[in-house]
């Protein structure tokens, strides 16, 4: 696996007995800026993360593993949008991990919740 972000540090924070202190590491700089949803299918993920990840505001650009998905949490992601009345599969989740992509994939190029 290849991780998502370097960070350089001068010295790794340590505990008192000598092992790192991975709490005491920097989270990595995002390269992107916070861009609020602005579709309903992008506020309806954006909520579901903000229930199943506890992310305060999930950015439409945010990736879902990032934030601390996982595998698990993505099926309760389709269970979620599937209870409010949207197509979803697992694998659109895999394959399209940010709200702006997963948002585009739900319903092919239809933006709107089914009536």
């Amino acid at each position: 696996m290849i991780p998502a972000a370097f960070v350089t540090l001068p010295v790794l924070p340590l505990t008192a007995n000598g092992k790192t202190d991975r709490a005491a590491l920097p989270a990595p700089a995002r390269g992107t800026t916070h861009a609020p949803p602005a579709t309903p299918a992008q506020h309806l993920i954006a909520a579901i993360w903000h229930d199943i990840l506890g992310t305060p505001s999930p950015g439409i650009h945010d990736n879902f593993f990032d934030l601390g998905g996982n595998s698990i949490r993505a099926v309760k992601v389709i269970s979620r949008i599937r209870s409010a009345g949207w197509q979803a599969t697992l694998q659109q989740v895999m394959r399209h991990p940010t709200i702006h992509e997963l948002a585009k994939a739900l319903s092919g190029a239809a933006q709107e919740p089914p009536g």
